[in-house]
Parts: structure tokens; sequence; C-alpha cells
């Protein structure tokens, strides 16, 4: 499977991620795929560490750093983190002006949020050590094609992109909202019948379930009758809880899935999540 993504340019060159050589036009990087997540290798102010690709952040999450994971952050303060899941802020410290590199692509004057405590523990779960989540800061300055089948991440310039033509791919509209993708698709539900239901999905590499699901009774989207009740994950904010089913049908663009397994979240660990309202 390809995914090709085209981000937002922002406006200033000398600001976000840019490729070292002004002679490349193009780098290509290799990620393992553990759990359905991309893990790619990332430099912070000179110290190798491992990060999770996730195309639903838009900042940049330091969350397992030992002894030996010396890093010289700069201008360091404290602030508090909420995200999903119906627990606390969390602790944090936000680090600005680093350096942060991936090969010929590379940050300066980033800005990184270091957790004080590893709340995730995605190490252990994971098999691998894990240093952090990046997303929307290093993708934003490209156009982007993941190739999950070779394993392989192109960046390329936009002004020098050529989009080829492909038979059997679709090219489907993204809308940003807090630096964030979304993507129109259509669901149908055992509760509603054979309808398709129209849904605003969030675009997230970073998870690794095939579909969530919000309930919202304006839309009648609610969990099917046979389901069974689970720990989702966890976010910033405490584990996200709620129920895993399968529906009928996902139709995205030409493409139809059929069974796919989908999670319905609960209304607490959702609330961050629903600022935007659509």
């Amino acid at each position: 499977m390809i995914l090709c993504i085209g981000f937002v340019l922002k406006t200033n060159a000398q600001n976000g991620f840019h490729f070292q050589l002004k002679s490349n036009d193009k780098q290509r990087i290799s990620f393992k795929l553990m759990n359905n997540l991309i893990v790619i290798p990332v430099e912070i102010n000179g110290k190798t560490l491992s990060f999770i690709l996730d195309t639903g952040l838009n900042k940049t999450i330091v969350f397992n750093l030992t002894k030996n994971d010396s890093i010289g952050f700069s201008n360091p303060k404290k602030i508090l983190l909420r995200g999903l899941g119906g627990g606390e802020p969390v602790d944090a410290i936000l680090s600005e002006n680093n350096t942060i590199s991936i090969k010929n692509v590379v940050g300066y004057n980033e800005s990184i949020y270091v957790i004080l405590k590893d709340f995730f523990d995605l190490s252990s779960k994971m098999g691998t050590t894990i240093h952090g989540i990046i997303g929307y800061d290093l993708l934003s300055n490209f156009v982007i094609k993941i190739n999950y089948s070779s394993k392989k991440i192109s960046f390329y310039r936009p002004g020098k992109f050529t989009l080829k033509k492909c038979r059997k791919c679709e090219i489907l509209p993204i809308e940003f909202h807090r630096k964030k993708p979304y993507v129109n698709v259509q669901v149908q539900l055992d509760t509603l019948g054979n309808q398709l239901t129209n849904v605003k999905m969030l675009l997230d590499s970073g998870g690794s379930d095939a579909l969530w699901l919000f309930e919202n009774s304006k839309t009648a989207i609610k969990t099917p009758k046979r389901f069974f009740k689970d720990i989702l994950g966890e976010g910033l904010s405490g584990v996200i809880y709620g129920n895993r089913s399968r529906i009928p049908k996902l139709k995205i663009g030409g493409f139809e899935i059929e069974q796919p397994t989908v999670s319905f979240l609960d209304s607490l660990s959702t609330k961050i999540a629903r600022r935007f309202k659509q």
C-alpha cells in the first residue's frame, strides 16, 4: 500500500524542516513497521533516537529518556499537556530552538515537548525502544509518499514533485484543522440498515487500529449490537476506553472495505478531540 500526502507549505522558508542541501529535491528513508506504526530514526541535537511518525500529531513529543540519552534541550519551561483520555493534564517541558534531522531533512529552531514521566511505556509494549512521536512539523514542508510494502518514506520538494498516473489509485482531498489532516469517507452501520453515513475522519498514521468512530446522537452513530468492552489505548491524559466491534462497510472514494474492525470511544476519552465540531 502506498500513501501519498501533500501538506501545506509554510510561508516562511526559513522556518520548519527543509533539505539541508539546496541541490536535493528528494530524500528517501527506511522505516520499521511495528504494530502498524511507522518507526523512524530521528536525530535531536546530535543524539539519534527512535520516533513514531504520526500524521495525527501537531507537536513533537519526547517521553522516554534515560540518563544515557543525554540531550541538551534549550530554553526549557514547564507547561501542562492534555490529550485523549479521562485523566488530568500531565507535566511537561517545552524546549525551543532545537535541531532535528532525518538524514538530509533538517529543521532548526524546532519546539519539542518533553513529558517528564513516561505514561505510555511504549517501549515495553512494542518490544523496542521508542523515545517519542513526531508529525506535522516534520511533514508540513514536503510532499510525502509512504510505501508500506517496501517500508520507505520519500520526501519531495513540492515544486519538483510530479504525480504519476495510476489507474488503480484515487486522489482524495484533505482538510486541515489545527495542523491535523482530515478526510471525508462513508460508513455503513448495522444500526442504520443499508444506508451510508458521511463521516469526517482524522488521517492518523499513529493509530494502530483500523478505524475509530465517535458515538454521535445527531448522526445516529453508535456501537453495533455485537461488541465487547476494551482498553483501546493510552493518550496523554490517561487510558482510552471504548467498545470494539465490526461494521458492514467502509467506503473511501471508490474503494469499499467489507467488515472492517472498528473501535467506538467513550465520550470522556473523546472530549478533547471534539473541539473540532465537525
